[in-house]
């Protein structure tokens, strides 16, 4: 294989890996908006805590809070800077149930600085904000 054609494969691989990367934060957003109408759904019925118990215990769980702050991080084409306040705000508008937690903006303030020092996104501190680092292949 010529150089030229080993570079249009890792293109194609890339745009290939972008888009599924796309349709997975798609999902995810759906998940979290199904979840939210199901929660909702529950109190109006209002179930018994035995069926509530036995649903969370199926796994009706979505996606966790780390996968749910990478997702708002990698899609913020348009604003590439978030500080922890607005990425709280965008998951909240997308549906994303903090009932589990008590203080949401620590617990989402506490995951942006760990996948900073993962190195998934770096800080900027003149803005004290987070922006998006795209993998390397």
């Amino acid at each position: 294989m010529q150089r030229r054609d080993i570079n249009e494969i890792r293109c194609q691989l890339e745009k290939d890996l972008a888009d599924l990367v796309g349709q997975r934060d798609r999902l995810n957003v759906r998940i979290m908006q199904t979840m939210n109408r199901l929660k909702n759904v529950q109190m109006v019925m209002a179930i018994d805590e035995n069926t509530a118990r036995t649903i969370r215990e199926k796994g009706v769980t979505g996606i966790g809070l780390t996968e749910a702050v990478r997702m708002v991080m990698r899609s913020s084409t348009a604003q590439p800077i978030q500080t922890p306040a607005i990425v709280l705000a965008v998951l909240r508008t997308m549906g994303f149930d903090f009932s589990e937690y008590r203080n949401p903006a620590a617990a989402v303030h506490t995951t942006l600085k760990r996948l900073a020092a993962s190195g998934e996104l770096v800080y900027v501190p003149s803005k004290k904000a987070y922006r998006h680092q795209p993998a390397m292949l």
